[in-house]
C-alpha cells in the first residue's frame, strides 16, 4: 500500500500497553505505541511507523490518537503526556508539549488542519486585529 491509500484504509492508533498489578502500572509492549493500517476486506495489517515511533519514543499509555496526512506523515496526540507531534518517513518533523516546564496540560481530541483548510478562515476578530 502507498501512503495515499493508507488514508482510505482503516488506520488504528494502538497504545500497545498491558497492565501490571491490576491496573496500577502500565507498560508498553515494545516501548512505544503504534499505528496499524488495516486493509478493508483482507487480513492485511501494516505498521509503517513502528521504527519511527520506537526511535522517537512515541507513546501514551491511555487514550491518544493519530491521523494519516496526505503525504504519508502521521499526526499523533500523546494524550497522557500533553504532546502533539508529526512524524514523517525520516523521523520527527515537529512536536509541541502543552507545558510550562512546571505542569503539563492534557490534550484531548486534537486535529491537524492543513493550511488549505484555513485559507478562507478569517480569525482577525478573535485575535483583536
Amino acid at each position: 500500500m502507498t501512503p495515499t491509500s493508507w488514508m482510505t484504509a482503516g488506520a488504528v492508533f494502538g497504545n500497545d500497553v498491558f497492565d501490571l498489578m491490576k491496573g496500577r502500572k502500565r507498560k508498553f509492549v515494545s516501548g512505544h505505541s503504534n499505528v496499524y493500517i488495516v486493509t478493508p476486506g483482507s487480513e492485511e495489517v501494516e505498521t509503517p511507523y513502528t521504527d519511527i515511533f520506537a526511535r522517537e519514543r512515541v507513546g501514551t499509555p491511555t487514550q491518544g490518537l493519530s491521523q494519516i496526512l496526505e503525504n504519508g506523515d502521521v499526526f499523533v496526540e500523546e494524550t497522557d503526556y500533553g504532546r502533539l507531534l508529526r512524524v514523517g518517513r525520516e523521523g520527527l518533523v515537529w512536536s509541541f508539549y502543552n507545558s510550562n516546564d512546571e505542569i503539563s496540560g492534557v490534550l484531548n481530541w486534537s486535529r491537524y488542519l492543513p493550511r488549505e483548510y484555513m485559507e478562507n478562515v478569517d480569525i482577525s476578530a478573535e485575535c483583536g486585529e
